[in-house]
């Protein structure tokens, strides 16, 4: 909520390219950031009006959009002009609306990305999808994860564990691992992956 600047910091600062975002104007940090959260955000109205509440994007990018995150076919069904559909018509699963928020943030490029449990409430199956995309879309941005699903962060190149809201340990996830018990990341991989230890 820091980060976006709908909490304000009552000591430090947060710095991005060496700005403190505390002087910058709340909209031009939330256009600049991209977030997927465990429960994404839909408005009343069309497909369209949803992955591009902008209106700045045509047809064939955002039907490329659908169809990276395997969704463009469910749109389809809903006839020739399907992003004229209602959204509640296409009746996404919780999964699917995961995915259809990845699809906006393809639109929607920035420099950073935050996932906030994005992956938290879906299958196996969808969040193979979503990581797929992730790295094969998002691979030159920053992505800051929150994530309790530890198999999701494993690629990422640092992970900040913490322990009642503060930092307890910052390293290279596979490093921290190598460390086993003797790391606070290797500690909480044994006790959340009993089967992999």
């Amino acid at each position: 909520m820091t980060l976006f600047r709908m909490l304000d910091l009552s000591a430090g600062q947060i710095l991005i390219d060496g700005l403190d975002i505390s002087q910058l104007p709340r909209h031009d940090i939330r256009s600049r950031i991209n977030s997927i959260t465990q429960d994404g955000v839909f408005i009343q109205g069309s497909v369209r009006d949803n992955i591009d509440p902008r209106n700045v994007h045509n047809v064939d990018a955002i039907c490329d959009a659908l169809e990276v995150v395997q969704l463009l076919e469910l749109v389809e069904e809903k006839g020739s002009d399907g992003l004229s559909s209602d959204i509640s018509e296409l009746h996404l699963s919780q999964g699917q609306k995961q995915l259809f928020c990845l699809a906006r943030a393809l639109l929607n490029p920035s420099q950073i990305l935050v996932l906030d449990e994005a992956t938290s409430t879906v299958d196996e199956h969808t969040d193979e999808i979503m990581q797929k995309v992730i790295r094969q879309n998002f691979g030159s941005q920053t992505i800051i994860t929150v994530a309790h699903r530890l198999e999701s962060i494993l690629d990422h190149d640092t992970v900040v564990v913490l322990d009642g809201g503060k930092i307890a340990e910052i390293g290279d996830p596979h490093e921290l691992l190598a460390q086993g018990e003797d790391s606070e990341f290797g500690r909480l991989w044994k006790f959340l992956q009993p089967e992999s230890s």
